[in-house]
């Protein structure tokens, strides 16, 4: 407002020498201030152009690029810890009782035994012992499956996405696969672009949970045909029957959904998951319904054996039927078609919306309580073990089962919806970029991001847990019997 050249007033050469600088930062400022005003307008108009022509063609609108936060690859866990208020003290006790009650689920099956005075024999009983073929016997013993019919399943299951793998691209064009947005921000694995299926690890990881609906609807044939020599009976086959066609389900749309990232595909899959988590929960719970009723005298076995078994498929279909209507409407509202809401980068953006439930902070507390999710996986399992079956069955399957979904749910915390950051894929992915675009880096970078990816191993040993879990609860109904 004032420029002093325009006065005819006498000063010093270091006084105009001040007062010309300050001139030439005020000029600086205000070209400065110009450009950021022009480039933020010429980034609104794109926006709204963008905008536009989205809605135009139909596609989902556009977020923010939640990389911003912190790039695609590079850990999270820092940036929430430093915007946790939580006390630093209190931020590590979360963090140690996390570790701690998981390394806990390992103990378990031993701990059972020694402390609670639990019956572990069942294994010595049943001839399964620790070579090679424990677990094809485990199949007898438990699913009456001979060893010869698993094998031809697993045959069967490989020729299948071996099959897969052949494929070029000839997804529909009608289901939107070129929508990536939600995709890229939930999982780590590369793009394969081309091929039928574009995350090659994710999506074959499927395998155990297509190879365990086949067997367990192999089982449920077995057991409504006669064949079922196990000493025991599955009054339960019904809803096992749902099960293995709620596995099957999911292993066919987390095929679909990894393999096309088609976002239809992704509400039947989390429908699935969701569907056959929840299953093993329920079919504990009322074999312990069933012990408790053969122990009353008001209730005959025939009687307690109608009643459980119309409580597990009564309670699971109406979970199934549930679960399916909450994720219709979400698939109505569009919910994961432009961008993961629930994810940490979402958090630390606040710009989160779980499930319609509005934004949350992700805190320390937050993860590790995401984290601890199998200690309450497992708790009614154990509790009914414990206080109600007396019986720990196969010690073999409660091994497999305690150690396969504490790797799988663990590995899963360095996707890259959750912390990021996972350093045996970013090696991988980054190989060509170190050595050269060669054939031998191009494969090894494929091998390497497909074994590697945080989804790829959850996939594969959640699918172990399902079906060896399964495998557990047959064993445990030995207890239920006698």
């Amino acid at each position: 407002l004032f420029n002093p050249r325009t006065k005819n007033i006498s000063r010093a050469p270091s006084d105009i020498k001040n007062i010309t600088l300050r001139e030439e930062m005020i000029d600086a400022a205000n070209n400065k201030a110009t450009n950021s005003l022009s480039n933020t307008c010429n980034s609104m108009i794109k926006s709204t152009t963008l905008a536009m022509e989205d809605k135009e063609a139909g596609k989902p609108a556009r977020q923010t690029n939640l990389h911003t936060v912190s790039p695609y690859g590079s850990s999270l866990f820092p940036l929430v810890w430093e915007r946790d208020p939580t006390h630093p003290s209190l931020k590590c006790i979360y963090i140690v009782s996390t570790i701690a009650g998981l390394i806990s689920i390992l103990c378990y099956p031993s701990v059972a035994v020694e402390f609670w005075g639990l019956d572990g024999k069942w294994d010595a009983k049943h001839n399964v012992g620790n070579g090679g073929n424990a677990i094809l016997v485990l199949f007898e013993r438990t699913m009456a499956l001979p060893s010869s019919f698993v094998l031809q399943l697993a045959i069967v299951t490989l020729a299948a996405f071996a099959f897969l793998i052949c494929l070029q691209d000839v997804w529909p064009i009608s289901w939107n696969t070129h929508n990536c947005e939600c995709y890229e921000e939930m999982f780590s694995e590369p793009t394969r672009n081309g091929r039928l299926l574009k995350r090659p690890g994710n999506a074959l990881s499927n395998i155990m949970f297509f190879f365990g609906s086949l067997c367990i609807l192999g089982s449920v044939y077995m057991t409504t045909t006669g064949v079922d020599f196990t000493d025991n009976r599955n009054i339960f086959v019904v809803a096992d029957g749902m099960f293995g066609t709620m596995l099957l389900i999911l292993a066919i749309c987390s095929t679909i959904w990894h393999g096309s990232n088609a976002p239809w595909s992704q509400y039947p899959d989390i429908w699935a998951m969701e569907s056959c988590i929840f299953y093993l929960i329920i079919r504990h719970s009322c074999l312990a319904e069933l012990a408790l009723l053969k122990r009353s005298p008001s209730f005959d076995d025939s009687t307690a054996e109608v009643i459980s078994a119309g409580s597990c498929v009564a309670i699971y279909a109406l979970l199934v039927i549930d679960l399916g209507r909450f994720h219709l409407q979400n698939y109505h509202k569009r919910y994961l078609h432009g961008g993961c809401p629930f994810s940490v980068r979402a958090c630390l953006m606040k710009k989160s919306d779980f499930w319609g439930k509005g934004h949350s902070d992700c805190l320390i507390s937050t993860v590790c309580l995401f984290q601890a999710l199998p200690i309450g996986y497992l708790a009614i399992p154990i509790l009914t073990e414990i206080f109600i079956l007396k019986s720990i069955g196969s010690l073999l399957a409660g091994y497999v089962t305690c150690t396969s979904l504490l790797i799988g749910w663990s590995y899963r915390l360095f996707d890259r919806w959750t912390l990021d950051g996972c350093a045996p894929l970013n090696y991988f992915a980054t190989l060509q970029a170190r050595h050269g675009l060669g054939p031998i880096s191009s494969c090894l970078q494929t091998f390497g991001t497909t074994i590697f990816s945080p989804t790829a191993v959850l996939h594969f040993f959640t699918g172990i847990t399902l079906l060896v879990g399964y495998m557990h609860a047959r064993s445990v109904e030995y207890a239920a019997w006698n």
